[in-house]
This record gives structure tokens, C-alpha cells and sequence, in this order.
């Protein structure tokens, strides 16, 4: 559901600090929008907790003053499972997900967008993998809020260490025909997904924000050169926190996919040295 509330001032709250407690029931994001654990199915978007409640998200009326507030208490039913340097935070709620993003980028195809084309029969891709549907967005302030239902299961990261090597296989054939069923969608430039047109296991994939047409030597070369795909093993063992990206790209050599990863990188490090030697 798309809303659009009048301008405000913007917080100054880092991202991380979107959410604060009115009280054990309610919360409020972004000084706008009230989140409220109801007994019984609410009108207007909801959610389950994982139980015998439902979540709901409605906006804070304009004369409303604003509740009383605190920061989320360590016990709080909403937990923080994701913070990038105050770029974006995600918190889990129940049986789904909050993000919040700030807004660097005005033109970028908004992750809505994104999910709801892949989920519209009449676009003609067909996945393997389960991903999630938006419950709720919204804009202000120069920051994104996305609502989408959790997609069932442990995250990769959790269950890599312990899988057997079918598992692992059979994670990564279905990341890669993922990307097979993608790449067969084609456009005449880089763009988002509007185009702006400017083993018994399933694989679910969760963060759509960056999906859009690139070439198509992107697509194994993202998985050779992106090291914020690596999983959080450091304590383990760093090189097995590559291996699941390494074994798609190879995989996705074997399909076809080429990769320019050494122009990419030489490239980079050409804008890098530009920008930080001056």
C-alpha cells in the first residue's frame, strides 16, 4: 500500500533509532507511522506475531501530539537484526520485516516496486526461490520504509556452517537458476526493474533493493567481487565465509555466465585513488 504524508522536519535520529517504545504494545517509526500488537485481525495491513496476535501499521493523524516514548528495551517484541553504518537498519516484527533506508539515490527503483513486478504473473518470470511480499511502504523525511512478510526458514548464514555438502549444492543450483530465470528478462539499458523503464530444501531471497537490468556479465562478476556477500564467520573461519559466493560464481561459469571481475576491480580502484588522492 502506497501513503504519502505532508513534509515534516526530518529526524535526526540515526537510522538505527527509527523505532522507539510507546509502550510494551506499541511503537512508533520515523515520529510518523504507529506500529500496535492487536488480539484480533485488525482492519487495514497486519501481520501475524507467530502466535495468536496480529501486528498493524497505521499513520499518526496530524493533530495527534506525539506519545511519550523510550528506546527499544531489550526485551522488546521488535529486535534490530541489521545496521550498515546508519545507511539502513532492519528490524524483525513478528512474522515480518522492517527496513528503513535513507534516501540517497531520488531516481533508484524503490524495492516495492521491485518485489511487486516479480510477484505479477502477467511479467513472465517464473522462481525457484520463495521471496517476500510488501506489506507496507512509505516516504518522508529523505528516508524509505519497507514492510514485507518474513520468508520462512533460518538465514543461509545460520545454516551454511552445519549443512552437508548436498545441502550446500542444492542452495546454490537454486540461487543460480534464480539469476538463469532473472537474466532472461532483457532491456536496452542499466536500470531498475520498472525500467524507469529511468534436497528437500528451499531457498528464499530476501533483499531485492538493488535488482534492476545490468549487463549480463554483472551478474557472476558481482558474486567474485562482493564482499558484503560474505557470510560473518571472522571467528570461524574467514575463508569459509567466502565459499558460498565463490561456489555460484563458479556455477554460474559453468552456465554461461561470463565475468569481468579484473577490469571491475582495476576500475574501481581507478575512482578511488581519484577521489581520496586529491
Amino acid at each position: 500500500m502506497d501513503h504519502c504524508l505532508p513534509a515534516n522536519v526530518s529526524s535526526s535520529r540515526p537510522v538505527r533509532e527509527s523505532i522507539l517504545e510507546i509502550d510494551d504494545h506499541s511503537w512508533i517509526v520515523g515520529d510518523r507511522l504507529i506500529i500496535s500488537l492487536q488480539p484480533a485481525v485488525p482492519s487495514g495491513p497486519f501481520w501475524s506475531d507467530g502466535a495468536d496476535a496480529f501486528y498493524t501499521i497505521s499513520e499518526l493523524a496530524s493533530q495527534q501530539p506525539q506519545p511519550q516514548t523510550r528506546s527499544l528495551s531489550p526485551t522488546s517484541r521488535i529486535k534490530l537484526v541489521h545496521d550498515a553504518g546508519d545507511a539502513n537498519a532492519a528490524w524483525r516484527i513478528g512474522e515480518a520485516f522492517l527496513k528503513v533506508q535513507k534516501q540517497s539515490h531520488q531516481q533508484r527503483t524503490r524495492e516495492h516496486t521491485t518485489l511487486d513486478f516479480l510477484h505479477d504473473p502477467a511479467n513472465g518470470i517464473e522462481l525457484t526461490s520463495s521471496i517476500p511480499r510488501v506489506l507496507y511502504h512509505n516516504e518522508f523525511n529523505e528516508r524509505y520504509y519497507l514492510m514485507t512478510t518474513r520468508v520462512a526458514g533460518e538465514t543461509l548464514e545460520k545454516a551454511w556452517p552445519a549443512m552437508g555438502e548436498a545441502a550446500k549444492q542444492a542452495c546454490v543450483t537454486q540461487v543460480v537458476d534464480t539469476c538463469k530465470a532473472l537474466a532472461r528478462k532483457e532491456n536496452d539499458k542499466i536500470c531498475g526493474i520498472d525500467g524507469d523503464l529511468s534436497n528437500e530444501c528451499k531457498v528464499g531471497i530476501i533483499d531485492w533493493e538493488m535488482t534492476g537490468f545490468v549487463p549480463k556479465a554483472w551478474i557472476r562478476t558481482k558474486f567474485c567481487v562482493c564482499g558484503a556477500m560474505d557470510f560473518d564467520f571472522t571467528a570461524i573461519d574467514v575463508k569459509r565465509s567466502k565459499e558460498w559466493r565463490q561456489r555460484v560464481q563458479l556455477q554460474l561459469a559453468q552456465e554461461g555466465f561470463s565475468e569481468v571481475a579484473e577490469a571491475w576491480e582495476r576500475l574501481f580502484w581507478e575512482n578511488y585513488q581519484a577521489i581520496y588522492t586529491k
